[in-house]
Formats: structure tokens, C-alpha cells, sequence
């Protein structure tokens, strides 16, 4: 990968997200319309987009046993990230030491960043590797940190909402779920995809399109009002996020022998432990009513530290 294309990937991300901030001031929106635009553009990636991005490269890589180490990988990170948060942070409130927690643990491994730089960095390989990597966040969101939240929260915190099964089968926040399953199926049986250079085009413009989406609803969202205010919690996550996991993370790598994980894999894991924070994380912080103007405040400013600063070593070291 040239310079060239390096500065492309940064213009790819950074552009739209600005570019929305700009929209929102120019059509002058509150509040309501933020929201409901940014929650349609939202719905055309995870309904259409995203399924197909993540059926079309993980279905045509290659089969081997050892891929399926990549989300236990990702386990290891989610849950590194939320025992040193969880340590570090024993003087706060429930409420604030759960804010953290879920700001240490969860991470943008998914295709809009942790994908996407594996993409450029790695080729395909390294997309397509990087979507299986990602398979264990539907079972660590839904299976332990959902619960463990609803268990620490207060009860004057705890939004009651219940839906019906069909309900939740039906939420367009899991339709990657569901591309996933199919994809996975495609993967283990080695069921061949069609051999199409249009097709392939159309697919990695559609990866584009959809960074592009999603970062304008986030700029959409973007408010500035004392987003820079910085204090010891934010330094403590920001220092967690891209100093103390990505260290562990590249001690243990050393440790594994190669017939486990392979130097590959080791590049998708590494590149993994750097990434800024998650949209699930503000997701998280509204559902359960926790400190989400930090939440967003450490989205944004992990966000640029990684653009910025982070990015280009992993460019320089990794190419």
C-alpha cells in the first residue's frame, strides 16, 4: 500500500465525518431530526450493506481450523479490556465505574474500522479474517456484558423495556448477525461463491459506500460543547485503550506458538488491540442509562488519537 492510498483510507473515514458535522449545521437540525436521519443511514448499512459485505469475503476464504482462534481472540481483548477497567476503577460509583468498564471493553473491531484497516493493511485476507474475528460480539455483548450490567446498575438507573421474541429476531441491529450465520456456513462447507469481477467490484464499492454512511451519521451526531474537556477518567481509558492492551496483547501473541495462531493472524489480533471506542459503547450507555456524554466524549477523542497518531505507525510497521 503506497502513501497515496494511505491518505485515501484517512480521507475515507475522516471526510464524511466532518462532512456530516457540516450537514447538520447547514439544514440547521435539532435534536428529533439528528436522530432520525442518522438512525436511517444507519438502517441501510446493518439491513443491506453490512450482510452482504460480510457473507461475500468471509464465503470465499479458505478454509482452516486454526481461523476459528480469531474470535476467541477477540474474547481475550473484550474481556482484557474489561478487567483492567474494572480493577482501575474499584473508587467510582456503580454507575461511573460501569461507564468505564464499558468504554475499556469495547472497541470498533468491526468492518467500519478494525475491518476496514485490516482491509488496507492486509488485503482482503486480512477483511475477511478480520469478520470472523468479530463473530464473538454478538455473543460477549448479549451473553455476559448486557447481563452483568443489568446485575451492577442500580435500580433507579434500569430502563424497563421488554420486547417480544419476534421483536427482537426482527431488529435490523442483527441482520449482520444473520449474514454472519450464512457466511459462516459458506466458510465451514467451502460452498463456492460466483467468480465475478463485477460482482467483486460492486462489493468493494458497496464497503465504501457503507464507511462512508456510517461515519456521516456520526458526524451528524457530533457535538462539540465541551467534547475536549479532559480529566483522569478520560486519560485512564485512552491510556487503557492504547497503551495497557495492545502491550499485553503483544506480550501473549509472542507467547503463542505459530501452529496456533499463525504471523497473520497475529497482525489481525495486533492491529485489534489498538482500536478507539465503539459505537455499541454509546448504545450501551443509552440503554442503560449511563454517562453517555463521556461515552461519546471517548468515541470522538479515541477516534482521532487513532486517525492521527496510532494509524500511522501501524501503516509504517506493518508495511
Amino acid at each position: 500500500m503506497n502513501h497515496i492510498f494511505f491518505l485515501f483510507l484517512e480521507s475515507l473515514i475522516i471526510l464524511p465525518f466532518l462532512a456530516g458535522f457540516y450537514l447538520k449545521k447547514k439544514l440547521q437540525l435539532n435534536q428529533t431530526e439528528k436522530k432520525q436521519l442518522s438512525e436511517r443511514m444507519i438502517k441501510i448499512n446493518l439491513l443491506f450493506f453490512e450482510p452482504i459485505i460480510i457473507i461475500w469475503f468471509i464465503g470465499k476464504l479458505k478454509y482452516s481450523p486454526t481461523t476459528f482462534y480469531l474470535p476467541f481472540s477477540g474474547l481475550f481483548l473484550v474481556f482484557l479490556g474489561f478487567l483492567v477497567g474494572y480493577l482501575f476503577s474499584y473508587k467510582l460509583s456503580p454507575r461511573n465505574r460501569i461507564t468505564i468498564v464499558v468504554n475499556t471493553s469495547l472497541a470498533n473491531h468491526g468492518y467500519t474500522m478494525g475491518g476496514i484497516i485490516c482491509y488496507f493493511l492486509l488485503g482482503e485476507e486480512g477483511l475477511s479474517k478480520a469478520l470472523i474475528f468479530i463473530s464473538y460480539f454478538y455473543l460477549y455483548l448479549y451473553g455476559f456484558l448486557f447481563p452483568w450490567i443489568r446485575w451492577k446498575l442500580p435500580s433507579n438507573y434500569k430502563n424497563q423495556t421488554y420486547l417480544s421474541l419476534k421483536q427482537k429476531l426482527l431488529d435490523y441491529r442483527l441482520f449482520p448477525l444473520y449474514g454472519l450465520m450464512i457466511a459462516l456456513i459458506l466458510f465451514i462447507f467451502q460452498i463456492p461463491l460466483p467468480e465475478n469481477q463485477f460482482l467483486s467490484f460492486m462489493v468493494q464499492t458497496i464497503v465504501y459506500i457503507s464507511i462512508v454512511i456510517y461515519y456521516l451519521a456520526l458526524g451528524i451526531n457530533l457535538e462539540l460543547k465541551k467534547l475536549f474537556y479532559w480529566n483522569k477518567p478520560i486519560l485512564f481509558v485512552l491510556g487503557i485503550k492504547f497503551i495497557v492492551v495492545p502491550l499485553i496483547t503483544l506480550i501473549v501473541l509472542w507467547l503463542i506458538p505459530s501452529e496456533f495462531l499463525s504471523l497473520f493472524d497475529k497482525k489481525i489480533v495486533l492491529i485489534m488491540s489498538f482500536m478507539p471506542g465503539a459505537v455499541y459503547s454509546i448504545v450501551s450507555s443509552i440503554i442503560f442509562n449511563l454517562n453517555t456524554r463521556f461515552t461519546v466524549q471517548i468515541f470522538v477523542l479515541s477516534t482521532l488519537i487513532f486517525l492521527g497518531m496510532i494509524l500511522p505507525i501501524l501503516y509504517l510497521t506493518l508495511t
